[in-house]
């Protein structure tokens, strides 16, 4: 499999939207690919309206308390949890190798 940019911007901007607060629809100009720019509205838009349920199921796996955590580490487990729960299309093999890879 090769690197996903695609996932790397979704968690540059779960993490910019967690320090801002502020979430723009546009998809970075980086992806030309409309396929990508769906793929990435559809990931990042997911973590942000179930990141309560995503923190949680980190929660129940990982012993360490969420706040203790590097916030990029927490943001790669939701987005391979949110893909796992949420994302049919995508063998758990994939989200598991592409989490690992960022």
């Amino acid at each position: 499999m090769k690197y996903d940019p695609v996932r790397f911007l979704v968690i540059q901007h779960f993490l910019r939207f967690q320090e801002t607060l502020v979430f723009t629809e546009a998809p970075p100009q980086q992806l030309h690919d409309s396929k990508d720019r769906r793929f990435f509205h559809h990931l990042l838009s997911g973590m942000l309206r179930h990141y309560r349920l995503l923190e949680a199921e980190i929660s129940q796996r990982i012993h360490t308390p969420l706040k203790k955590m590097p916030r990029t580490a927490v943001a790669i487990m939701a987005l391979g949890i949110y893909e796992q729960l949420f994302t049919r299309h995508i063998p758990a093999r994939a989200s598991i190798y592409e989490a690992v890879q960022h």
